[in-house]
């Protein structure tokens, strides 16, 4: 299927678990959902990487790929790079620090920020990426004010590249959501959940991911 296939992981994609520094084995989406949204990000692209996360890798990736890179999270420590630095040691170790090029750290531009109140303007960005975020939001009416938000600071070609644990998140609930928010999907789509569907129940139940790939509707 195309990279812009909207769908559950499989084991037959493409798997890497090196984006930056060596992901953790318990990471299990991660090695898969990095390196597919990967190929949405482009030279000369300004790129979102919304509630990035202290130490997860993917805005230093972009750093080293894209025009312009800004990333956001609810995390203050996000804003020091001394924090940073001390969660990377705790993912990788102390001793393996020397391995990270540490002045990309510095590169991307970052904000202390809500991701339904984001603090950017108006078609902004040529990417967004939303790394198994929504699965931490249970109120509804805030993942649709997120995809909103998300929609508003996309150029009108831009895309949203969204991925979520199932079934932390419903399928069908979220697509009403995608569609009342402005979004569409992108390309092909098949939410049939199936039998090689990367998975795993390191955190005390079964979990999938999916992804999604968004545009805003024409008008």
């Amino acid at each position: 299927m195309a990279v812009d296939t909207s769908r559950f992981f499989t084991y037959e994609d493409t798997k890497n678990q090196d984006i930056f520094y060596r992901l953790p084995d318990h990471w299990w989406s991660r090695h898969y959902e990095y390196i597919w949204a990967s190929h949405f990000a482009q030279k000369g692209d300004i790129v979102l990487d919304a509630a990035c996360g202290l130490g997860h890798p993917f805005k230093y990736y972009l750093a080293d790929k894209c025009k312009e890179v800004y990333a956001c999270d609810m995390d203050e420590r996000i804003l020091d790079t001394n924090e940073i630095i001390k969660e990377l040691e705790y993912y990788i170790g102390k001793e393996n620090i020397d391995q990270i090029n540490l002045p990309i750290l510095s590169i991307p531009q970052f904000a202390v920020s809500d991701i339904s109140n984001l603090p950017y303007e108006d078609a902004k960005f040529d990417v967004a990426f939303c790394i198994s975020v929504m699965e931490h939001i249970e109120d509804t009416e805030v993942q649709l004010r997120s995809l909103q938000e998300f929609k508003r600071v996309l150029k009108d070609d831009g895309k949203l590249i969204i991925t979520v644990d199932y079934p932390d998140v419903d399928v069908d609930s979220f697509l009403s959501l995608i569609a009342a928010s402005g979004l569409q999907l992108v390309g092909d789509h098949d939410f049939t959940k199936p039998v090689n569907a990367i998975t795993s129940d390191y955190y005390g139940r079964d979990l999938w991911c999916i992804r999604f790939v968004l545009e805003k509707i024409s008008v």
